[in-house]
């Protein structure tokens, strides 16, 4: 990879890390499916005008649309509302490994043992951080959410690898709006009190939004961008950085002490797709 690139690739990964504690932050202020359908329509407004349609690429956008936006946004803010964000990021890092399985099974790109037993000491890190005092049994639920979110981003990575004509930015703007009325039904059908939620939205959460959009366009854009120039395993494990730096910017916005053992487990995870990634 080029020197820039690799420079790209680490910038987009700590925007992502630093996403993480901003979305528990508005998840304060806002139910989880409504504060999400914010999000994709500032995307859709304020990206929409100025990038073309694209061209007969639209059936893949829309199943980008569910994978890579509404799936992650809204399992995400769900999980995070009683979950760490250093925890979600750690276990969302898993669509390293499992970009792997995904890249062999639809790409037919080679599998090897290394990456096999990578998965697998991702997975045991997973256990370490349910099995530690940050998780309640009754938040079990949200860590299976956090792991569909990761499988979700692997399966988006490969989607995006199979549009050609369309450009980075192009596939990001678009399938973020198409995925903003996916979830606005779905808040519309178990949220209530919309019109209360609207009033409740003032400058404060404005500019968090925002600033929130603006972080993930930017991730988002970058990584595609990455995604279309180079081979699935060769770019996921840059993920590795989004954990530390969603430890670190929750550690200063929310002041959140992740327990040793899921630190640990958080590690190991780290650790398990590290090898993963090696050659």
């Amino acid at each position: 990879m080029k020197l820039s690139h690799i420079l790209l690739a680490i910038l987009s990964v700590t925007l992502w890390g630093i996403s993480y504690p901003l979305i528990k932050i508005i998840t304060l202020q806002f139910p989880p499916l409504f504060a999400s359908t914010l999000r994709l329509l500032v995307i859709g407004i304020l990206f929409c005008p100025f990038v073309k349609k694209p061209k007969g690429e639209w059936f893949k956008l829309s199943l980008i649309s569910i994978t890579l936006f509404s799936l992650t946004f809204s399992l995400t803010t769900i999980a995070i509302q009683e979950i760490d964000a250093s925890i979600a990021a750690f276990i969302t890092s898993l669509e390293v490994p499992f970009a792997a399985v995904v890249s062999y099974l639809f790409l037919k790109e080679k599998l090897r043992k290394l990456q096999i037993f990578g998965l697998f000491v991702s997975l045991l890190g997973v256990y370490f951080i349910v099995e530690s005092p940050e998780i309640a049994p009754s938040q079990l639920w949200r860590i299976i959410l956090l792991l569909i979110v990761a499988l979700s981003y692997a399966l988006s990575a490969v989607l995006v690898k199979g549009i050609k004509k369309t450009s980075s930015f192009s596939i990001t703007v678009w399938s973020a709006t198409l995925a903003a009325p996916q979830l606005a039904i779905f808040s519309i059908l178990f949220e209530k009190d919309h019109m209360s939620l609207i009033k409740k939205i003032d400058l404060n959460s404005t500019m968090i939004i925002f600033l929130l959009t603006l972080l993930s366009m930017l991730a988002f854009y970058f990584w595609n961008l990455l995604i279309k120039k180079y081979r699935v395993n060769q770019i996921m494990p840059f993920i590795l950085l989004v954990p530390v730096s969603s430890l670190i910017s929750s550690y200063f916005l929310l002041g959140e002490t992740t327990h040793i053992i899921a630190i640990f487990g958080g590690l190991l995870t780290i650790f398990g797709v590290w090898l993963q990634s090696r050659k």
